[in-house]
């Protein structure tokens, strides 16, 4: 039977070639679900890649808070900043702005990234140097690599951050002094261009955005007593994140492959039923030899249903195969 089938389907005798009507399905098969299988693991990569740099400064759930609304209302913003302590809620607090560098060599501009506890962000992996001993002064700061090299800083350099916005008069401006301890590299282009330091009351005191990082999602009694007691000025994102717009384009991408993908697997479909078509009106004669010796109409429909099956996972399981193989010398040898 698997001879027959072998004979009848797969290789031509008369030729001793392997037959088009089953060597070209298979090859669309595997070239489809090949371009799905890879295009949803880069895809995949992406978003894990992104998600593991974010989440060491913005996690997914977090409280984003207008102080200027809270003194519009008459709230007390270290209120709920003690609530989030006492009930052990906090990451970390977040406050970015653009501020100036001045140093003996350049001056520039820069957003900084105001952390609190900047030391428990899971930010390790992403420095260049192991310089943790340098980390007993609280005047130091990491520098994003790229704007490192804008502004040609480098480690133990010193600079002076300062804010023209909140001056007193026209001869005092908040500045703080600090020196560079680390390089960050994350490759988003959001914290390389950026520079990160311990949060600093004097040169975000006129912030009107803070960002609370929480450590886990809010309890259904403690969310409402947040959204009850500061209605105005809090919002709450719980599944949100700070690349939700690459995260939609990548997804968004996903699906245009998989769409591509399925278009390829279809014209395979299409060449199948019209090989099918054009086999049986070409073996009519034969198919009237192989009724006489005893197969009914519907094994034989079966064997061409078979044969429709049996090109689809082989197509799979060679695209399978080849994804693997792909994978392997990828994580392997940085294909």
């Amino acid at each position: 039977m698997i001879k027959l089938f072998i004979k009848y389907f797969i290789y031509d005798g008369k030729q001793k070639t392997i037959k088009s009507s089953f060597i070209l399905p298979l090859i669309t098969i595997i070239i489809g679900s090949y371009v799905m299988f890879l295009s949803f693991a880069i895809m995949d990569g992406f978003s894990y890649e992104i998600s593991k740099v974010s989440n060491i400064i913005e996690k997914e759930n977090s409280i984003t808070v207008n102080k200027k609304e809270f003194l519009l209302n008459k709230k007390n913003y270290n209120d709920l900043v003690s609530f989030l302590l006492v009930n052990n809620y906090i990451y970390n607090i977040l406050e970015e702005r653009y501020l100036f560098i001045k140093n003996n060599f350049s001056n520039g501009v820069a957003k900084v990234y105001g952390i609190s506890n900047i030391n428990k962000a899971e930010i390790n992996p992403y420095l260049l140097y192991n310089t943790s001993d340098m980390l007993n002064s609280e005047n130091f700061c990491y520098f994003g690599i790229n704007k490192s090299v804008d502004l040609d800083l480098d480690i133990n350099d010193s600079l002076n951050l300062v804010s023209i916005l909140d001056f007193n008069n026209f001869y005092s401006y908040p500045n703080k002094k600090l020196e560079v301890t680390n390089i960050i590299k994350t490759n988003l282009s959001r914290y390389d261009n950026s520079i990160f330091i311990n949060y600093d009351s004097t040169l975000f005191k006129n912030n009107i955005l803070s960002t609370i990082n929480l450590n886990k999602r809010l309890s259904k009694n403690d969310f409402n007593y947040i959204t009850n007691n500061y209605q105005f000025g809090v919002k709450i994102l719980e599944n949100n994140h700070a690349f939700d717009d690459l995260f939609f384009a990548i997804n968004f991408e996903k699906l245009f492959y998989a769409l591509f993908g399925l278009i390829i697997v279809s014209i395979s479909s299409i060449m199948m039923i019209g090989f099918n078509i054009s086999s049986i009106i070409r073996n009519i004669y034969s198919i009237g030899i192989v009724q006489s010796i005893g197969f009914s109409k519907k094994q034989i429909m079966l064997a061409y249903l078979f044969n429709s099956l049996f090109v689809t996972f082989l197509g799979i399981l060679i695209s399978l195969l080849t994804y693997e193989i792909t994978l392997y010398m990828d994580n392997n040898y940085d294909l």
